[in-house]
């Protein structure tokens, strides 16, 4: 919704410029208002760092981007040809680069304080913030399980189970992505297919 937002809101009011959509933003959370810019500004940059290379309708221009995208396909011996973002993710998001997200929305909610209402703003980010981790952490899983080790699997089966009774949890209010659409064995062909990569059923 953050992200929509953003794109949105210049579009509906083309006088306002990216800084005061960011501002007019901020501003529901109260004080902890610093705190959301500062989220903001963190993913900003790091998008720019990771210089996704797809173009329109999902093509590749020349090349991998030159940044952290291209990095990781390198490192990890992906496909060059075409990787898909959902095999690549994994590398790109780590516990690490998300932990620093959360501690700003953690400094936001307290920053709110007696605020509910925007404290529970914070609260919404954060869960769509952990419904990514671990989504992150289960593809991760999954392909370390389709070597078939045995406690590899179960880690696989663990996050698996931990994500989709969040997205349960969550879905009401969040309204994006419902159950899970894909096969709970590493390995599987997918049940169907859906459209969107919050399915996780694009595996080939």
């Amino acid at each position: 919704m953050m992200t929509r937002r953003l794109i949105i809101r210049p579009e509906a009011e083309a006088e306002m410029t990216l800084e005061e959509v960011v501002e007019e933003y901020a501003s529901a959370f109260g004080d902890g208002a610093p705190y959301i810019r500062a989220y903001i500004d963190y993913w900003a940059q790091f998008a720019t760092r990771m210089a996704l290379p797809y173009g329109r309708a999902g093509q590749f221009p020349d090349g991998l981007g030159g940044g952290l995208f291209e990095q990781a396909v390198i490192e990890h011996d992906l496909s060059r040809q075409r990787p898909r973002f959902w095999d690549v993710m994994p590398y790109l998001y780590t516990d690490e680069r998300m932990d620093q997200a959360f501690v700003l929305l953690a400094k936001a909610e307290e920053a709110a304080g007696a605020d509910e209402q925007a404290a529970a703003r914070v609260r919404f980010l954060y869960n769509g913030l952990k419904q990514f981790q671990l989504l992150r952490q289960t593809l991760e899983a999954k392909e370390h399980a389709a070597g078939g080790n045995a406690s590899e699997v179960r880690r696989y089966h663990q996050l698996f189970d931990e994500l989709a009774a969040l997205r349960r949890e969550i879905t009401p209010s969040h309204a994006v992505w419902g159950g899970l659409q894909f096969r709970r064995e590493p390995g599987t062909a997918p049940a169907e297919s859906r459209r969107g990569p919050e399915t996780l059923a694009d595996e080939e």
